[in-house]
């Protein structure tokens, strides 16, 4: 899945919850469930009984039936907000839309739901068009991604990506646990790379190795002192600075997507081969490596578009 569709997305702010509860919700035919882990060793019922209508979802909203391939349906494409009842809805940062070749994704929640993370992104039709006729993406030119903050009760956008600039290609933005800035992937020379930057977006670092490759799925610790990415579809966890790099041995040729358990002790992500890789886990310092489940044939992607594009499907990951 790239790191600019974020269609497929969904994230939830709890308001006005006590911080020990975690709600999550899918959405299918716009119903919206709230879930709470049941029947696993150690895990407490944390259902919210707090009135849908208090909580914010925050999406993607676009078309996948205009003729013509992938652009032409991305720039339809708006960060959205709605209350968990379905009233209230509300397009984010219109302002970000500054071209007809412009276009948002919402890409997630601070940690305690009063910020929003917006994907702004535009791409010259010139470029978009180069793209189909390749068959392939070429993000070194005729690209601009940011990734900003929205505050919602003042309404203020700040671009974090555009302060002391590193790339034109800024996705995959969260922030790190204690206040301690943030994270996120910039395409350098066209690789995509694992980066932090403080609070304000300053002093903005590789925590990658030199001979690192093409890095996805990156993420910290819950204490904020580990970071986990695959690289290459390789699985590796190093200290928060990227020092002391160490790559989980699967003994599989594709790994994609590793998030951390609550408690920081193992890794979930996908484990097998392209398009035949299954839910699976392991400890954090390399051990216990087991598959959960196995995805029966299921190749785990799902085409977007009514009209099939180069490149147009999306990537389930295990959350």
């Amino acid at each position: 899945m790239s790191n600019r569709l974020f269609s497929a997305i969904v994230s939830v702010a709890t308001v006005c919850c006590s911080a020990t509860v975690r709600c999550s919700a899918t959405v299918d035919s716009g119903t919206v469930v709230d879930s709470a882990p049941e029947n696993v060793e150690g895990a407490t019922e944390v259902r919210s009984q707090e009135p849908r209508a208090s909580w914010r979802i925050g999406y993607t909203e676009g078309r996948n039936d205009v003729p013509g391939g992938q652009f032409v349906n991305w720039i339809t494409q708006r960060a959205c907000m709605v209350r968990g009842d379905g009233s209230d809805r509300r397009v984010l940062a219109e302002e970000l839309i500054a071209s007809p070749w412009s276009w948002t994704q919402f890409a997630g929640w601070s940690p305690d739901g009063s910020q929003a993370i917006i994907g702004s992104l535009y791409e010259t039709p010139e470029n978009a068009a180069w793209e189909r006729e390749h068959k392939t993406f070429r993000m070194t030119e005729g690209w601009l991604a940011d990734t900003c903050l929205l505050d919602l009760s003042s309404g203020k956008i700040v671009n974090l990506s555009a302060v002391e600039r590193v790339s034109i290609y800024n996705t995959g933005l969260f922030f790190l646990p204690n206040g301690n800035g943030f994270g996120f992937t910039p395409l350098i020379n066209g690789v995509s790379k694992p980066f932090q930057m403080n609070a304000d977006g300053t002093d903005k670092r590789d925590v990658s190795t030199a001979e690192s490759g093409f890095t996805y799925g990156y993420s910290a610790s819950p204490d904020g002192r580990r970071i986990s990415y695959h690289e290459n579809y390789q699985v590796y966890v190093a200290n928060i600075d990227g020092t002391g790099k160490q790559r989980i041995d699967t003994g599989n040729s594709f790994n994609f997507a590793p998030t951390w358990s609550p408690d920081g002790q193992w890794l979930l992500f996908v484990s097998g081969e392209h398009y035949s890789c299954h839910p699976s886990i392991v400890r954090s310092d390399g051990t216990g490596f087991r598959r959960l489940a196995d995805r029966g044939g299921y190749r785990g992607v799902v085409e977007r578009l009514r009209e099939p594009d180069f490149h147009s499907e999306s990537s389930d990951v295990p959350v």
